[in-house]
């Protein structure tokens, strides 16, 4: 159930401002983590490229947690 997970981006009052997302998030309980990965698209992303670049982040969460098995949904 992750009803209880939200995130949200304040913007800054300067209308030059860049706004970021976090595109890494992880649900930890007990011995178990879901891991939660995205990719900005933005004009001349590749599919294939920011795919990639999801499995190097969650890849790299995932060791730093200590390893495990991936389960993809």
């Amino acid at each position: 159930d992750l009803r209880g997970v939200h995130a949200f981006v304040q913007p800054r009052a300067d209308p030059r401002a860049h706004l970021v997302v976090a595109l890494r998030s992880a649900l930890v309980r007990g011995a178990h983590a879901r891991l939660f990965v995205g990719a900005g698209i933005v004009a001349g992303s590749s599919a294939e490229s920011e795919w990639r670049e999801t499995e190097m982040k969650s890849l790299a969460m995932l060791r730093a947690l200590g390893g495990g098995d991936v389960v993809r949904r």
